[in-house]
């Protein structure tokens, strides 16, 4: 048989809360040092609280309902029921802590201060804002064009070239003669046959220029080009004790050839250049046209270009650092090209040369004061080799 307690019940009054009851997520456990604050405004609660780690929120549960917590006593068999506001309660991380969007604000902000400006502002004023509406980037549209960007820098990239073949490329267009990086001596930087072909260089004769009955005035006339003295300076030290003399003057016959073609680089026909260079081999001059000028479709008309005219320098200077042992002296040789020494300069470091003050050593080798030294500048090739850069036309030009 089912047993009966008798209760008496009562009910305190609602404007005497005293008690309100937090719903916190399930398995949230509160340390017993946490002390709550409870504020209250008309029917509205907020309970707040913090631990070291933690931090606890209410807020009254916006519904029609009311809530009653009993409270037993089971010496008079009463029961109290207290209104009791049920409170919904988050717990946060004080790490995690919110951060209100900043740029959303912002963005609230102008859009409240447009619309007071299109209702109250000036027509200045209004014609700003239209104008800033106009230039607004949409970036939902971009990014449905996203992918078409993707697909288009695809198509374009899949046609670069590849490495080797711009490396083809730049030794092709390439100014100065194909040179070794690697090379250990600095005779191999430049092999001579990247300057002058085995072709051309069988089809220089240069028996007359071996004769040591012959003056070295009377052998400048036997070259293509005659009106230089570093050739005449040249001639007049190279002799019958020269080591590789056939050779050497070879080399030193070419190099007149390229002067003379430099010097006629405003001459357009085959025909009055090799009148103008004493009659050169047919043949070498073919050569020679064909390397460092722009043939017409006649073949018997060319072009020298500001491009061909620095191929033809940059091929002389090799040669030339090739016959003075890679030690030469610039202000002369501009001279002597009708160069700028500044210009010549330029070209000496796009073959890899490095250009400094001469020495006191230096200075007594060529026959200079030595208080010369201090702006006399000399292009020297050495190794390590460093690759020059492609060599970059500026300036005035002589």
């Amino acid at each position: 048989m089912d047993s009966f307690v008798e209760l008496d019940v009562k009910t305190v009054a609602d404007g005497t809360d005293s008690v309100v009851v937090s719903s916190c997520l399930n398995g949230a456990e509160i340390p017993e040092n946490v002390s709550f604050d409870l504020y209250k405004h008309k029917d509205d609660y907020l309970v707040h609280g913090e631990s070291e780690n933690l931090e606890y929120k209410g807020e009254s549960i916006g519904d029609d309902l009311k809530y009653y917590v009993g409270v037993f006593d089971p010496q008079k068999k009463t029961v109290e029921l207290l209104r009791a506001p049920l409170l919904s309660t988050r717990v946060t991380s004080k790490r995690k802590l919110s951060i209100p969007n900043i740029r959303q604000l912002d963005v609230q902000r102008n859009v409240q201060r447009n619309a007071l400006g299109e209702a109250f502002g000036t027509k200045k004023a209004k014609k700003a804002i239209l104008d800033l509406e106009k230039n607004k980037i949409d970036a939902s549209k971009l990014e449905t064009e996203q992918s078409d960007i993707i697909d288009s820098i695809k198509v374009n990239t899949s046609m670069l070239p590849s490495k080797s073949e711009m490396l083809d490329d730049l030794n092709e267009h390439r100014v100065t003669p194909q040179f070794d990086v690697n090379a250990t001596s600095v005779d191999d930087i430049y092999p001579l046959e990247n300057i002058i072909s085995k072709t051309e260089l069988a089809s220089i004769r240069v028996d007359s220029l071996q004769n040591d009955s012959i003056q070295a005035k009377d052998k400048l006339d036997l070259l293509p080009y005659s009106n230089s003295r570093y050739l005449l300076r040249k001639l007049s030290s190279i002799t019958k004790d020269t080591p590789d003399r056939k050779l050497k003057l070879q080399m030193l016959y070419y190099v007149s050839l390229l002067m003379g073609l430099y010097a006629n680089r405003r001459v357009h026909a085959k025909d009055q250049l090799i009148e103008s260079l004493n009659r050169p081999p047919v043949v070498l001059v073919d050569y020679v046209l064909k390397n460092f000028s722009i043939l017409k479709k006649n073949n018997r008309n060319y072009l020298i270009d500001p491009k061909c005219e620095d191929k033809i320098l940059c091929y002389l200077l090799a040669l030339i650092l090739k016959l003075d042992d890679y030690q030469v002296e610039v202000s002369p040789l501009a001279q002597e090209l009708s160069l700028k020494p500044s210009r010549l300069t330029s070209l000496f470091r796009s073959l890899g040369c490095v250009i400094k003050n001469a020495t006191a050593a230096q200075c007594e080798a060529f026959g200079l004061p030595k208080t010369a030294s201090s702006n006399y500048k000399i292009a020297t090739l050495r190794v390590p080799f460093k690759a020059p850069e492609i060599a970059r036309r500026g300036g005035a030009r002589r």
